[in-house]
């Protein structure tokens, strides 16, 4: 899951998750000998920091619903002394932990969706943890925070729900009126994300649907962009841990028509050096053409719709096409190169991905008209989409396959329930339909945060009736269904395997022709892990929709 070395470089601490739960244990061990050490702790999710002096690892422990709430700290040394640090009460909040760049503190947060709350944890004379509230819950914003000499630096939604970069002395981040905002937000661009360095910062900005990089200078507040040779691109930062003392930035870029390339960004320099290309073989991108559509949903809203296809075809009523959605928690779908679905684009298969409301392409507006009591926005905007592509002769009436997962499986499963004559094939991974039921069920690991996304169906009638209106077990009818192929993990938190086995088989019993229904499952969790594993299981996921329309 994750691993951390020592800030005197004598030992490694690592998690293990082998069961696919994102809960899993950690290990230390002693580099120069070899040695593990015999205190193991267990229950642990991946968040893993040293103290300064290399004598005690910090870590977040899971509670009985598998929910990360209690910061916890272990010394290497015999006796192994044990802490508890802090302990979150509230069901619906999970806890982090992480190093300042400044190296003063611990940073603590509690989090849900929408809300976040940070401490500072530091030690006094007497070597007793002290633990300081910095932003309170009460604020409710989201924040993401760092301290650098003798400020803090954070990403908020305080001003806006769209973002700002902000900076607070040290001594008076308690005072709201002292945050001051350090560069100005064009109007209508998102800041996606923020990596803290210690002489920078670098913001992904995302602006209708396309992402921007900009780097800011920390003591001047400068900032400019990275050109990408004027290619629409979507950013992400390296997953790899970052030197926060370094002047080196890694990004991941890629685009619709271009794989994914890293690269290191030297913000001294100015300078883009790439790191690695992922080549795809035998692909030329001066034979694939994409498009951009805006679609009115109806109530009038425009969506936005990527395009992607092969010359040699071209996108009309001729040609399959698959339509891939997301559309919730305010995940947007950037330009990305379909790496999954090039084989299908090869094939004639148009490949179209809707990028309706629920997601943050358009900004944090667009996730808040498609969460709640406005959920069903995602769902009419992507049957007004695939509406709009027949009418429009991308595609014949009942000839789109569609697919997914997770959250998808929402929109996914209502469109083929209200509109199954649009609809040829599906297939999901581990999709979220028995949404009503889960959403009752707080037992499970992200139920009571999950109702700031999609409501809490126990504490209101209004909120039952309407969840339950749209959640796809509780709507499947007698009538015509599309081919369906969907997965469910056998260790899955998020959406438990009984959820595509209870819609499949309920499916099977209602439909009134003989369109395949297969189900499968496979072990671990939410996310499939272990080389090459995504790769196959997105590759059954695209055979399946190849084999419907006759392309396999």
């Amino acid at each position: 899951m994750s691993y951390q070395i020592s800030p005197d470089g004598k030992y490694l601490a690592w998690v293990e998750d082998v069961t696919g739960r994102e809960s899993g244990v950690i290990y230390i061990k002693e580099l120069e000998t070899g040695k593990i050490l015999p205190k193991t702790i267990i229950n642990t999710n991946s968040n893993i920091v040293w103290d300064n002096d290399s004598t005690s690892i910090y870590y977040v422990i899971k509670d009985a619903k598998e929910r990360d709430f209690q910061l916890q700290n272990q010394s290497i040394i015999a006796p192994y002394n044990h802490r508890i640090i802090f302990t979150e009460n509230d069901d619906a909040f999970h806890v982090k932990v992480k190093q300042s760049i400044s190296k003063k503190m611990l940073l603590v947060s509690s989090y849900n969706w929408n809300v976040s709350e940070s401490y500072a944890l530091t030690k006094n004379i007497t070597n007793d943890f002290v633990l300081e509230l910095l932003v309170s819950r009460s604020l409710s914003t989201r924040h993401k925070i760092q301290h650098i000499e003798d400020s803090f630096y954070f990403y908020t939604n305080y001003f806006s729900d769209n973002f700002d970069l902000v900076r607070a002395p040290e001594k008076s981040i308690k005072s709201v009126s002292l945050w001051e905002k350090i560069i100005s937000r064009p109007s209508k661009t998102f800041f996606k994300n923020t990596l803290f360095f210690k002489n920078f910062f670098a913001i992904t900005e995302r602006v209708a649907g396309t992402d921007k990089l900009r780097i800011v200078e920390r003591k001047s507040n400068e900032s400019h962009y990275i050109d990408f040779n004027d290619e629409i691109v979507g950013l992400t930062f390296s997953y790899i841990k970052q030197n926060k003392d370094s002047n080196k930035l890694r990004i991941k870029v890629q685009s619709n028509l271009t794989p994914l390339t890293v690269y290191d960004y030297d913000y001294k320099k100015k300078v883009l050096t790439i790191v690695k290309e992922v080549k795809a073989k035998g692909y030329d991108k001066s034979n694939y053409q994409q498009e951009r559509l805006f679609v009115k949903s109806n109530d009038g809203t425009k969506v936005p719709v990527t395009l992607i296809y092969h010359k040699k075809f071209g996108a009309n009523i001729n040609n399959p096409l698959y339509l891939y959605v997301y559309g919730a928690y305010g995940d947007g779908i950037p330009p990305e190169f379909p790496s999954i679905a090039l084989s299908a684009i090869d094939r004639g298969i148009t490949f179209a991905v809707a990028h309706v409301r629920g997601g943050d392409e358009l900004g944090k507006q667009w996730h808040e008209q498609g969460k709640l009591m406005n959920k069903k926005n995602t769902f009419n905007d992507f049957i007004a989409i695939s509406q709009f592509l027949v009418d429009n002769n991308y595609v014949a009436k009942g000839n789109i396959s569609t697919g997914g997962e997770s959250a998808s499986g929402m929109t996914i499963g209502v469109a083929i329930s209200e509109r199954p004559d649009l609809y040829k094939s599906v297939a999901m991974l581990v999709p979220f339909v028995d949404v009503l039921n889960s959403l009752m069920d707080t037992s499970l690991e992200y139920t009571l945060t999950d109702w700031t996304e999609f409501g809490d169906p126990l504490g209101s009638e209004k909120v039952f009736n309407y969840i339950k209106s749209y959640s796809p077990y509780d709507n499947i009818k007698q009538q015509v269904y599309p081919n369906i192929y969907v997965t469910g993990g056998l260790d899955d938190p998020a959406v438990g395997y009984w959820e595509p086995g209870k819609w499949v088989s309920k499916i099977r019993k209602n439909q009134t022709n003989d369109s395949l229904t297969l189900l499968g499952f496979r072990d671990g969790g939410h996310i499939s892990t272990g080389k090459f594993v995504v790769e196959y299981e997105f590759a059954k996921l695209i055979t399946f929709i190849l084999v419907t329309n006759g392309r396999g």
